[in-house]
């Protein structure tokens, strides 16, 4: 693959890299969020409903961070859009 394309590429994977590490903290503070005295049970449901909900998107946004950087890794050494071997 030629430079520029490179680049562009590089380009568009640190646009996602800032956006997916924006959405991780997003996700990670609502799932931190006190439940402000609520005492009533189905608020208390619908609290830890949201709350595992925001760490099931923290967590794949961790993953789609580790994915670009392995992309950007394979941009560094030259491997980039390249075939992976299966494991």
């Amino acid at each position: 693959m030629d430079k520029q394309k490179l680049e562009y590429f590089r380009g568009l994977l640190l646009e996602q890299r800032r956006q997916a590490t924006e959405d991780l903290l997003n996700d990670k503070a609502a799932a931190l969020e006190g439940d402000d005295g609520v005492e009533d049970a189905g608020e208390m449901s619908e609290l830890d409903l949201n709350r595992s909900t925001s760490l099931d998107l923290a967590s794949r946004q961790s993953q789609l961070i580790k994915d670009i950087d392995d992309a950007l890794g394979r941009i560094e050494d030259g491997t980039y859009g390249l075939c992976l071997p299966l494991s």
